[in-house]
């Protein structure tokens, strides 16, 4: 039992510590819009419509939605520290929500008109944009309606597709360290950040969702010790 505990621990530590390396990665990387101003790539690749105010304001709040969303999962991970202080999950969680719904997703959508790799790229922007605004809505209305495993299933269907950003910079990383040709380096990176995160989550529940049957198929067959001793 003690090994188990200590190995569950283990692990919300590792995935606390990717989260928050993964976090500070993305900020450090977004800082880059605003330092180098209008001779970052993504501008320059996208002039006359990076210089409107819309096309800049858009931007900005995105990268800035972007990080508050991640850094707000960061307490989630501490569950020592959410059980002593309940109240920081349900406004970190709100934080994450909004953030999201209210930001995050609307910017997106009209970033991704001008995302590189075509219409197939612009595509996989908008599906990304779409899936994480639908279960971060789902695992919303859930919890307001008091069905929180429900609510935990499509909070994290909505932090894997949240957290593609992360998986997307390193696999871009990574493959360009492989001497990847950039453009096949942009469509994998994009493809497994989006695909790799949505399979890796529904495994977790699948395995999750299993376990949880067969301990309570457990609990009903396990025999009743005393009646069986009081017969005797």
């Amino acid at each position: 039992m003690l090994q188990n505990r200590s190995f569950v621990l283990g692990g919300y530590l590792l995935a606390w510590l990717i989260l928050a390396g993964g976090s500070g990665l993305i900020a450090y990387t977004s800082f880059s819009y605003y330092s180098l101003g209008s001779a970052h790539s993504f501008l320059l690749e996208n002039e006359p419509f990076s210089e409107g105010i819309f096309f800049r304001i858009s931007l900005y709040l995105h990268v800035i939605a972007g990080c508050v969303c991640l850094l707000s999962t960061l307490p989630q991970f501490i569950r020592p520290f959410l059980r002593r202080w309940p109240q920081v999950h349900r406004w970190s969680g709100k934080v994450y929500v909004f953030s999201i719904l209210l930001v995050l997703c609307p910017t997106g959508f009209y970033l991704s008109l001008f995302a590189k790799g075509g219409l197939v790229g612009k595509g996989l922007f908008v599906l990304l944009g779409a899936a994480t605004a639908y279960t971060t809505w789902r695992g919303f209305i859930a919890i307001i309606k008091g069905r929180r495993h429900e609510h935990v299933q499509w909070i994290a269907r909505s932090f894997a597709f949240a957290s593609s950003a992360i998986t997307f910079r390193v696999c871009h990383v990574l493959f360009h360290y492989l001497s990847m040709e950039p453009s096949e380096n942009y469509f994998l990176s994009l493809i497994l950040s989006i695909f790799g995160n949505w399979f890796v989550v529904e495994l977790l529940l699948y395995r999750a969702y299993h376990k949880r049957n067969v301990s309570s198929i457990s609990s009903i067959n396990q025999p009743n010790v005393t009646y069986h001793e009081n017969l005797s």
